[in-house]
């Protein structure tokens, strides 16, 4: 529980120098709520199709897969630093990978619990 507790901290840490970039690049506030849409976005949509997925395979494996690909995807970041519009795409994608880890996280409570 501490591991993914940490791990949200570092990510709501990484999003505010983010969303300051995204600001400063574009000098728009839409881009910087396109950026938050492009996240949490996915959370919402892919929710019951995560959660499915999560049900059918092993939770452990799925959460190791899904943070390896996080991981993969926050490393692409440091390739989008040019363009706004680049760095919403790949934080959209991050957002996927994080819709399907969700459930996989929220699933491993009751076995912490024990």
């Amino acid at each position: 529980m501490g591991a993914v507790g940490l791990s949200a901290g570092g990510d709501f840490l990484a999003l505010v120098p983010l969303a300051a970039l995204v600001q400063e690049m574009s000098g728009s506030g839409l881009a910087v709520s396109a950026l938050f849409v492009a996240l949490w976005g996915p959370l919402v949509v892919l929710a019951p199709a995560a959660g499915r997925l999560s049900d059918s395979v092993e939770t452990r494996r799925l959460l190791i897969l899904s943070s390896l690909v996080q991981a993969a995807i926050a490393a692409a970041l440091i390739l989008t630093t040019g363009s706004t519009a680049a760095i919403i795409a790949v934080v959209a994608v991050l957002g996927c990978a994080n819709a399907i880890a969700q459930p996989a996280e929220f699933a491993l409570v009751p076995a912490v619990a024990d």
